[in-house]
């Protein structure tokens, strides 16, 4: 994960270009103990009937409420309690997971 210090004095002369040769820098070996591959569901899923928000996905989510988190997805409007959904008419939450 990245490549090994290299050092190598030189002199300069003042007004002078200066040609240092070709640097071959080496690779920084280093083994992984362990990668992990993780898929999360997408943030906003549209299902036929529904649009579902994965709010246990959102950043910033942990220590609000349930309005806080609302207020972070997309296309959903919160104001003064009060939630809808741009363009669209009734809105119906259900927070069976």
């Amino acid at each position: 994960m990245g490549y090994q210090t290299y050092k190598k004095r030189i002199a300069l002369a003042t007004g002078r270009p200066i040609d240092v040769g070709t640097l071959i820098l080496k690779p920084l070996a280093q083994q992984l103990s362990e990668v992990k591959v993780v898929k999360r569901k997408p943030l906003v899923e549209q299902k036929l009937d529904r649009l579902v928000f994965h709010a246990e996905d959102v950043a910033g989510a942990e220590g609000g409420d349930a309005l806080d988190v609302l207020e972070l997805a997309p296309r959903l409007l919160v104001s003064q309690d009060q939630v809808s959904i741009a363009g669209k008419g009734a809105v119906r939450f259900d927070d069976t997971g």
